[in-house]
């Protein structure tokens, strides 16, 4: 149960953001769990179900209720073994369908501090030929428990419209920077790892 503001202030904290509007959002999620949590025989959320989404913060930011079972993840792994997730869930408009909450998680493996950057690059599919670029973004992550760095990224397009009929599909490389090294894929032994977010 939330009964104060201080839980709203500690979790704008770990998102990084202050602003007002941020904060009026987060209270409004919040109060909506509480009632949700509050109804007769309305199930507690289990630890299983909030282990799906990446962190405990992220599920406090989500949409919670139905979502809770909706999250997708693209799991990779470096060359020097660095644990690389990109969770999400998506969302359908007018036959597009948009990935609306995206986290990145990188694993390290250990307690050291360390520096990581992200780049997630969305691709218009092709069969053949160069892919020609749909969007970019860039994050700096930030520690989210032992051996842990998070950063919540923007909206990504996961396709446009009916594909046989004149749509568009995406597909999705990132690369991760650790510590001013740019990690490699053992898979096209690259610094771009290649995965495709589903419907």
């Amino acid at each position: 149960m939330i009964k104060n503001g201080k839980l709203i202030i500690a979790a704008a904290v770990l998102f990084g953001v202050a602003d007002i509007s941020f904060a009026t959002e987060l209270k409004s999620v919040l109060s909506q769990i509480d009632a949700f949590q509050t109804q007769a025989g309305a199930p507690k959320l289990a630890a299983s179900a909030l282990s799906a989404a990446p962190s405990a913060a992220t599920a406090v930011k989500a949409d919670l209720g139905p979502t809770i079972s909706g999250w997708k993840q693209a799991a990779l792994k470096a060359a020097d073994g660095t644990g690389i997730t990109v969770d999400y869930i998506t969302a359908t408009t007018n036959k597009d369908v948009i990935a609306k909450t995206v986290w990145v998680n990188v694993y390290t493996g250990d307690t050291a501090a360390h520096k990581i950057r992200v780049v997630l690059i969305n691709y218009v599919y092709v069969v053949a030929g160069q892919s020609p670029v749909k969007e970019m973004q860039q994050v700096d992550l930030q520690p989210n428990g032992a051996g842990k760095y998070s950063a919540r990224l923007n909206s990504v397009v996961v396709s446009e419209g009916v594909y046989t009929y004149g749509g568009n599909r995406y597909r999705q490389e990132i690369s991760v920077v650790k510590d001013g090294v740019w990690l490699k894929d053992p898979i096209s032994n690259s610094n771009n790892f290649k995965f495709t977010m589903t419907n």
